[in-house]
């Protein structure tokens, strides 16, 4: 091959290569934004997800479900962690229903109260579903659901409710 095709070859190489990076920067920097607002459209939602692989054995949570749950950011989460911030008297019933989305991709709704580390006690609708059916992949919401619990038990005159 002439050296000057070879010189043509390498700069089309060269400008090739730069525009497919500039290409996935321009990608990534899309990406980090879409995330970044929809992490805060769920803080304004009180809206955190979930999703748990068989094949990796964890869950994998949004920081809105961290919030909602008083979890750090890099802290692993578990079923047990999961479990551990729900009341004592709604855990035995979302862990029911936990365990059937997990081996069944049994699709499930409750409502139940989480107790936050410094002690406050938070209402959530949680919704799981298995995707496509096959429990080898579950995704979840939760979404605070406090503020509707009180205007309902101040409109029954319950606030016992909320305890």
């Amino acid at each position: 091959m002439p050296a000057g095709a070879l010189v043509a070859l390498s700069f089309g190489l060269f400008l090739y290569q730069r525009r497919v990076s500039r290409q996935l920067a321009a990608s990534a920097e899309a990406l980090r934004e879409r995330e970044g607002a929809l992490s805060q459209a769920q803080q304004l939602a009180h809206l955190g997800n979930w999703s748990w692989h068989r094949d990796k054995g964890a869950l994998q949570w949004s920081d809105e479900m961290r919030r909602l749950h008083d979890v750090p950011a890099g802290q692993d989460v578990s079923r047990d962690a999961f479990l551990h911030a729900v009341h004592a008297d709604d855990r035995h019933a979302l862990a029911m229903r936990l365990d059937a989305a997990l081996q069944t991709g049994q699709a499930f709704e409750l409502e139940y109260r989480l107790v936050q580390a410094q002690g406050d006690a938070r209402w959530v609708h949680h919704r799981a579903e298995a995707q496509g059916g096959d429990p080898t992949r579950v995704l979840g919401t939760v979404l605070d659901i406090t503020q509707r619990k009180r205007a309902e038990a101040l409109q029954r005159g319950q606030s016992d409710l909320l305890e």
